[in-house]
Order: structure tokens, then sequence, then C-alpha cells
């Protein structure tokens, strides 16, 4: 019996499912070393889902992935694929660790994206749940803007915000084809500005006839500043001062 937990204890990928936040470096080695033999073992953690219900274990699957994308082994990409897509369509608590596997993706390179265009080309609804992380690869790929472009006739907010999150230059020219989308829309004022500030800090040029359309949204967002955070009026109502005593001035001024 002692020697069969010590097996267990000794067990790298029951220590992957029991190390918390942090993968210790020792172990993820050990792991990888072992090579194809692991990926199996990874994938079934990856999809295991019952370790969301423990807190300790809410971890394994990220690091799971992250560990599969370290192997590379081509023969685990369509079950990554369907990993994250399970993970992006349901409504579950692990938004953080899904997040954090969206990152991973892209160092599994060209091979890995050819891959994802195949799966999309069987099942093309599925394509914006995995729009967030192929807009994340560095290739110059027209397939990938063109992915982009599609969905942003659909939903120009939801974009943006990938856009936004991914922070890819190469992604330029669909920030500002998705920029010109959200800017029609004076209720989009935080993707307006969110994409502008991406844009000019990648060293792209805001059109002039769109720069009253920004300075809408920022006084759209700093009145909203003010309704959330901003102090509350002095008459009494409980109301934030811009809604109250101050509209009237805003409105004089």
């Amino acid at each position: 019996m002692v020697m069969l937990m010590d097996a267990v204890s000794n067990d790298p990928f029951v220590q992957l499912t029991e190390c918390g936040p942090e993968l210790p470096e020792a172990l993820a080695r050990r792991i990888v070393l072992l090579g194809d033999d692991a990926a199996l073992r990874l994938l079934d953690i990856a999809e295991n889902r019952e370790f969301l219900e423990d807190d300790r274990q809410i971890w394994a699957r990220t690091h799971a992935v992250e560990l599969l994308v370290e192997l590379g082994a081509e023969a685990t990409f369509e079950r990554l694929i369907r990993i994250f897509i399970s993970s992006s369509d349901s409504n579950v608590d692990d938004f953080e660790q899904w997040v954090a596997c969206v990152d991973h993706f892209p160092r599994l390179g060209q091979p890995f994206l050819e891959r994802v265009f195949e799966f999309l080309a069987a099942e093309p609804e599925r394509a914006d749940s995995v729009a967030s992380f192929v807009a994340r690869f560095r290739e110059r790929d027209d397939r990938i803007d063109r992915l982009l472009d599609d969905l942003a006739d659909r939903d120009p907010e939801g974009v943006a915000v990938i856009l936004e999150s991914c922070n890819n230059e190469s992604r330029l020219p669909v920030m500002l084809r998705t920029f010109e989308k959200v800017v029609r829309e004076p209720s989009l004022f935080l993707s307006t500005l969110g994409l502008a500030q991406v844009i000019e800090e990648f060293g792209g040029i805001i059109p002039e006839s769109s720069r009253p359309a920004v300075a809408r949204a920022q006084t759209a967002w700093a009145f909203q500043w003010a309704l959330l955070c901003g102090p509350r009026c002095q008459c009494g109502s409980g109301a934030a001062f811009e809604c109250m005593c101050g509209l009237g001035r805003r409105v004089v001024s």
C-alpha cells in the first residue's frame, strides 16, 4: 500500500493536477522529456472539466495545454482546437484559465494554423469560437484577416475586443477596418476609444473624418466615469453630481 501511494505521489501527471497556479519548471521539464508518451495524458487532463470544481486543481487544464503546446505534436492539434472551443462556448467560471490558454496557441506556428483552417472548412459555424486565438498569430495571413473582417460585419464590438486584447501589430489593417465599423455606433464608444489607442500605438493613423467621433466617445466615457465613480451630488438626491445639479451646468456649457 505504501509503495502504491509513493508511486501515485511520484506520478508527474498527478503532481501537475495539484501544483496550483504556478507550474514548477522541474516538473514541466520532466513531463516534456516524456515526449509523445505524455501527450495523451495531457489531453485527458485538458479535457477533464472536473478539475474546475477544486480550487487547487483548477489550473491543471491550463498547465496541460501549455505543455501540449511545448510538445507541439501535430497529432494533438484537433483535440486542442476542440478543447478551446468547448471552454469558450460554455458559461463556466474558468474564464481566467481559458484566456491563459489562448496566449499559448501562437507558439504552435503555421502547422497549427493550417489545421485550424482545415477545421473551419469542415465546421465554418465555429469561426467566432476560434477568432480570439487566431488573431494572436503573428503570421500575416489573408485568411485570418478575412475571418475577422467577416465577423466584424456581424459583431464589430466583439472583434474590437479581440483585437484590443491580442496586442498584435500584424492585425493592424483589420483594426483600421473594424474601427471604421465601431466608430459609426455611438453606443460602442468604449470600443472606439480602445481601438483608436491600439491603432496609434502601432503607428496607424486615425482618419481625420473620424476624429470628431473619437472626441464624442471620449466625452461619453468621461460622463460614464463620472456617473459610476464620481462624487454624489450635494443636493441629497443620492445621484451622481453629473446627473443632477451638474447636468444643468453641463448643458449650459
